[in-house]
C-alpha cells in the first residue's frame, strides 16, 4: 500500500497475470475460496471493498498470492474492482453459482417474504440484483418460479421491471452510459426500442414507486418491481413478481402495494442487521399478510 492510501486502495497489478500458484490445486481452491470468504464477510463498503493487503492478512497469505487469487477470480466474474479506490468486492455472480451462505443476508430476510408474496399473489416471486447491463435472479419462490426464471438466470435491464427498478436512481447521462454498447433488441411490440423510451419507463418507476413491464419481455408476461435499499438508501436489490398477463394484469395494483410493503419491511431488516443506522420512528409495522413469517 503506497504512503498515505487508505485501507482498500493499493494497486494491485503486479500480480494481475496468472492464477494462483503454490501448494498444488488443493490449495489453490481453499486460497480461493478462504479470499471469497473474507470479501463476503469482511467487507464494509462495498464501494471500497478490500485490498490486496487486507485480504493477505485475512486469509493468512502473502500478499503476491492474494493478489493473483484476487485476479484469477476476477477472470471468473466472482469478484470485481469496487467503484472507489482500489479494493476489490464480490459480484452477484456468486449467486448464480448458487452461494448461500446463511450469513448472506438478504437472501436468507428475502427468501421468507417471497413465498408469502407468491402465495398471497398467486404468481412467481423474485429477488434480483443488477449484473452489468443485464438482471439477475438471485432467488425465486413460487410454484411458476422456474416457468419464468430461475436462481441464476439473467435476462434485459432495459425490457423488465426488474431493470427499471435496480435503475430508478440513475440519471440520464448515468443510463447513457450504461447501455452505450447495448442493441435494444426488440422482443415483442411492447420493448423499449430507445434510450428516451427507457428513461420514460424509469421516469414512471420513480413517480410511482414501483416498475410494470407489461408483455416488454414476452407477449404473455406481466412483472411488477420495486426497489429494496440497503442501509445508506443506495438500491441494493428489486423484488419483482412475474406471470401471465391475464392472471397478474388486473392484480397490478395490489401486486405493486404488496412488493412496497415487502421491501419497506426488508429495508428495515437489513438496517437493523447491519447496524449502519436505528429503525426509524415511522418504520413501517409487519404487514399483517406478512405476520406469519417463520
Amino acid at each position: 500500500m503506497t504512503a498515505g492510501s487508505a485501507p482498500g486502495q493499493e494497486d494491485d497489478q503486479s500480480g494481475r497475470q496468472g492464477a494462483p500458484r503454490g501448494g498444488g490445486t488443493a490449495s489453490t481452491l481453499r486460497r480461493g475460496i478462504a479470499v471469497l470468504e473474507a470479501l463476503t464477510r469482511r467487507t464494509v463498503d462495498l464501494s471500497r471493498g478490500l485490498g490486496s493487503t487486507e485480504v493477505a492478512k485475512i486469509v493468512g497469505c502473502d500478499k503476491s498470492q492474494a493478489s493473483r487469487t484476487l485476479w484469477a477470480l476476477v477472470e471468473l466474474g466472482l469478484v470485481e474492482r469496487a467503484p472507489e479506490g482500489r479494493g476489490f468486492r464480490p459480484t452477484w455472480a456468486l449467486y448464480g453459482l448458487g452461494v448461500r451462505a446463511a450469513d448472506i443476508q438478504l437472501v436468507r430476510l428475502s427468501s421468507p417474504v417471497l413465498s408469502r408474496l407468491s402465495a398471497k399473489l398467486e404468481c412467481a416471486a423474485f429477488l434480483t440484483v443488477r449484473d452489468g447491463t443485464r438482471v439477475l435472479a438471485i432467488w425465486g419462490e413460487g410454484l411458476d418460479a422456474k416457468k419464468f426464471a430461475e436462481a441464476g438466470t439473467r435476462w434485459t435491464v432495459y425490457a423488465s421491471a426488474a431493470g427499471q427498478a435496480l435503475l430508478v436512481d440513475y440519471s440520464k447521462a448515468e443510463l447513457a452510459s450504461l447501455l452505450h454498447d447495448v442493441t435494444l433488441e426488440r422482443f415483442t411490440a411492447h420493448t423499449p426500442q430507445t434510450l428516451d423510451d427507457v428513461w420514460r419507463r424509469i421516469g414512471e418507476c420513480r413517480r410511482l414507486g414501483y416498475a410494470v413491464s407489461d408483455r416488454e419481455w414476452d407477449d404473455h408476461l406481466t412483472a411488477v418491481a420495486v426497489p429494496v435499499r440497503g442501509s445508506f438508501g443506495d438500491v441494493i436489490a428489486a423484488i419483482a413478481v412475474a406471470g401471465s398477463s391475464e392472471q397478474l394484469g388486473p392484480k397490478v395494483q395490489l401486486a405493486a402495494a404488496l412488493c412496497e410493503q415487502a421491501c419497506d419491511y426488508l429495508s428495515g431488516q437489513i438496517r437493523r442487521a447491519s447496524g449502519h443506522q436505528p429503525a426509524r420512528p415511522d418504520e413501517p409495522h409487519l404487514p399483517r399478510w406478512l405476520s406469519r413469517l417463520p
